[in-house]
């Protein structure tokens, strides 16, 4: 950090690891050292919220800290209990309320688990707007069958292709693949014999697919 600002005037730094809160001792001398070393350097990260308290909310902010991402992922206890998150969503809520005291934050939320109920997913989409009524940022993501994951292992064998559910950034692409439909070696081909190398493309089978993605359709329109 000091490298960057001395020789690339760098004021902002983004700390790329999933989870620089894991081990709190080598976090706090972190802090420790960000204070002693580069005042007044503004930087960002992730952190899980079963990892985050306000005494450390405190600390990160006093070091310069002015962006704070979680993956909250379900407002589903029992989707959060399914993918081992180890919190619930109410101590998630806990952690985010007083979060936004100190630092701008931004909500990762994910839907298409091949285990979510509708209950799960309405609960998913309730905290969207819930979260964002605290002037949080909020992300809402399709699940993608990510291989070498837990999920993928247990469902990989069952994940579709759908062009009208993709995520949104995926779909001006695949509308371009269609057209090449027929090319035994057009993109569309590549994707269909390689999923594990384009996952973005496909999802797990869940309950009541179509009609979840038409109301996260709806609640972007709504909520951009």
């Amino acid at each position: 950090m000091k490298l960057l600002r001395e020789k690339y005037g760098s004021g902002h730094i983004i700390l790329a690891d999933d989870n620089p809160t894991l081990n709190p001792d080598w976090f706090e001398k972190l802090l420790i050292a960000i204070r002693r070393e580069v005042p007044g350097m503004k930087w960002s990260c992730w952190a899980r919220v079963n990892e985050i308290n306000k005494d450390i909310l405190e600390e990160m902010a006093r070091s310069g800290c002015t962006h704070l991402h979680y993956g909250l992922e379900s407002a589903s206890d029992n989707v959060l209990d399914r993918i081992n998150k180890n919190f619930t969503f109410d101590k998630a809520m806990e952690i985010i309320r007083h979060s936004v005291k100190y630092m701008n934050v931004a909500v990762n939320l994910i839907w298409g688990f091949p285990f979510e109920t509708w209950k799960d997913f309405s609960l998913t989409c309730m905290a969207a707007g819930t979260i964002a009524k605290l002037k949080a940022i909020v992300s809402v993501f399709l699940l993608a069958p990510l291989p070498q994951s837990p999920l993928f292992d247990e469902y990989g064998k069952q994940i579709i292709l759908h062009d009208t559910i993709i995520p949104s950034f995926g779909r001006a692409a695949m509308t371009g693949f269609l057209a090449l439909e027929k090319d035994p070696m057009g993109p569309l081909a590549l994707i269909r014999r390689y999923p594990e190398m384009f996952p973005i493309f496909y999802c797990y089978p869940t309950q009541s697919l179509e009609k979840k993605a038409s109301t996260i359709d709806k609640l972007l329109s709504t909520h951009p």
